[in-house]
């Protein structure tokens, strides 16, 4: 059976290892395989890991390029929430990011509500996460609940880890700082510190 605390706890591990993308994935995915028998994730696995890894680097590169992070940022929250399309459906998770010029790691809602960097093309929309996971609630309606929950914010913690220390990308967030701080997390609920990268 799932456990949050359990779950919660064996990913911020996994953050705080030296897995690559594709291993840490891998690992959560196979966690909760183990948690409940008759629970087959074989589909998370089907995920293009290189390409949606390059489409959200080059996301996060050319709103830096066409918009750079200004000197008093110290901190980056990346969001998570549920779009809906044109009629009202749910489109799948979209990830958004923005910058404050303060950082409390305790009292998160004291920062993020008050950014002063949104960059135009803010929203990313990792498409092949959400066709998977449209599959796996297809078939496994009684445990998707709690692993829409789980993997939607383990995902795209691995994939904005990877993508902020990505060589080309982590020298124009930290220009002009020695330190900077993430976070990632629901709009509405949840959220995870990433490591602080640092110069």
């Amino acid at each position: 059976m799932f456990n949050h605390d359990e779950s919660w706890n064996y990913i911020e591990d996994v953050l705080k290892s030296t897995l690559s993308f594709h291993e840490g994935w891998l690992k959560i995915v196979a966690f909760h395989e183990v948690k409940q028998t008759d629970l087959s994730l074989v589909v998370l696995r089907r995920i293009d890991l290189d390409a949606e890894l390059l489409e959200i680097t080059k996301w996060i590169k050319v709103n830096l390029a066409n918009e750079p992070l200004p000197n008093t940022v110290v901190a980056l929250w990346f969001g998570i929430f549920t779009a809906a399309d044109e009629d009202g459906n749910d489109a799948g998770y979209t990830i958004y990011f923005s910058g404050t010029d303060s950082y409390d790691e305790e009292e998160i809602e004291n920062w993020i509500s008050n950014e002063t960097y949104s960059p135009h093309n803010k929203y990313f929309i990792p498409a092949a996460f959400n066709t998977l996971l449209e599959k796996l609630k297809q078939t496994h309606s009684e445990a998707y609940p709690f692993l829409d929950w789980i993997l939607p914010i383990s995902y795209a913690a691995l994939l904005i880890q990877t993508a902020i220390q990505n060589g080309e990308v982590k020298p124009l967030l930290l220009q002009n700082k020695s330190m900077l701080f993430v976070t990632l997390g629901y709009d509405d609920g949840d959220y995870i510190n990433l490591p602080a990268l640092t110069a």
